[in-house]
């Protein structure tokens, strides 16, 4: 069985790990947002620069540029490792409520001495 010492231990491991993860989610999400809310004006950086031709055409050079492909490129691994982090921040939280759920049976069965 496990003692009230063991518990605050492991609470307390699983608080710091949040807070940390908290954080590395934080900056993941706003580098993710803020190359997804770059899109447009990079794509407008893109259309400026592309030369001759029609609208449509000088939008196709636009889209198909490195610059624009591998701003794209950066805002799906930017998306995927936010959503990682969010991942890794439920299991934590659930790994929390876990702990809380046998703490309280464990405290219960203490009481009834069983």
């Amino acid at each position: 069985m496990i003692d009230v010492g063991e518990f605050e231990e492991k609470f307390r491991k699983l608080l710091n790990l949040y807070e940390k993860v908290g954080q590395e989610y934080a900056s993941a999400k706003a580098q993710s947002w803020h190359l997804q809310e770059m899109k447009s004006p990079m794509f407008s950086a893109e259309l400026l620069g592309a030369e001759g031709g029609t609208v449509g055409e000088r939008e196709a050079k636009a889209k198909t540029s490195n610059a624009y492909l591998t701003h794209l490129e950066g805002t799906r691994v930017a998306i995927e490792n936010e959503l990682k982090l969010k991942v890794k921040l439920e299991r934590i939280q659930m790994s929390y409520e876990a702990l809380r759920s046998l703490a309280s049976q464990t405290t219960a069965s203490l009481r009834f001495g069983g």
